[in-house]
C-alpha cells in the first residue's frame, strides 16, 4: 500500500519526518511513506473544499490501495477521503481528528489566531489570513452520517494530555466499533512530534495487519 502521512494545521510536512524515517529504518518496506505539505495541495481560495480537492487529486496519482494516517486537519482529510472513496483506502489511522467540528473550540482558536503576529505563521505553508480562512470554512463539517460507510480497518490515536480531543476520539470509537483507540499517555496533541518513533512502530504494526487481512 502507498503510505501517506498528513500533518495538522500549524504543522509542516517535516512534523512527520522522524516518524517516516523510523518506519524505513533497516530497509523496512514502509520507508517510502509520503508526507505532503498541505499548503501545496490547496487549489484556489484558502478553504476546506479547495484543500480537499487538492488532496483528492494528489491521491489519484497513486495506484492500488492507500494507507492513510493523519493528525487533526490531516486526519479530517483522510476520513473525508475514505468516506467518499469506498474501497480506495486499505488502512486508516486518525490521530486526534474530530469527525464533527467543535464550533466553540474553533471560535476560540480563531480568536487566538487573530492575536498572533503574522511571523508566527511562517513555515506553515499558510499565511495568517489563510489559516483563519481555512479554519472558518471547516466549522460546519460533520462526517457522522458517512461513518457507517467506512470499509477500511481504522485505528484511532490520541495523546493522553490532549484533553480537548479525547472525548471526540472516544465518541468516534463508538461510531466505528471495529476500531481500537490507542492512548499515548505522555503525549499531547502532536503525537507525531512528542513520540515519533513509538508512533512509527504502531503504524507499521497496524498497516501490516491490514495488508495481511486482505
Amino acid at each position: 500500500m502507498e503510505t501517506i502521512l498528513l500533518h495538522g494545521l500549524g504543522q509542516t510536512a517535516d512534523s512527520f519526518s522522524l516518524t517516516a524515517r523510523w518506519m524505513g529504518m533497516g530497509g523496512r518496506k514502509w520507508g517510502g511513506a509520503r508526507c505532503p505539505a498541505l499548503g501545496s495541495l490547496m487549489q484556489g481560495e484558502a478553504a476546506y473544499p479547495a484543500l480537499y480537492r487538492g488532496f483528492s487529486d494528489y491521491c489519484a496519482e497513486f495506484e492500488g490501495p492507500l494507507a492513510l494516517a493523519g493528525l487533526s486537519l490531516g486526519g479530517i482529510l483522510a476520513l473525508d477521503y475514505t468516506i467518499q472513496n469506498p474501497g480506495r483506502v486499505g488502512a486508516l489511522v486518525l490521530i486526534a481528528a474530530p469527525y464533527k467540528m467543535p464550533k466553540k473550540m474553533l471560535a476560540v482558536q480563531d480568536f487566538l489566531f487573530r492575536l498572533m503576529p503574522k511571523g508566527a505563521f511562517k513555515g506553515m505553508g499558510f499565511s495568517k489570513e489563510e489559516v483563519r480562512s481555512l479554519a472558518r470554512s471547516m466549522k460546519d463539517l460533520d462526517f457522522t452520517g458517512g461513518l457507517p460507510s467506512v470499509e477500511a480497518p481504522v485505528l484511532l490515536v490520541c495523546g493522553g494530555k490532549d484533553k480537548q480531543n479525547m472525548p471526540s476520539m472516544e465518541a468516534l470509537q463508538k461510531h466505528l466499533p471495529g476500531a481500537d483507540l490507542v492512548i499515548f499517555e505522555h503525549a499531547g496533541h502532536e503525537v507525531n512530534v512528542d513520540e515519533p518513533e513509538r508512533l512509527g512502530d504502531l503504524l507499521i504494526e497496524f498497516f501490516e495487519k491490514a495488508e495481511q487481512a486482505k
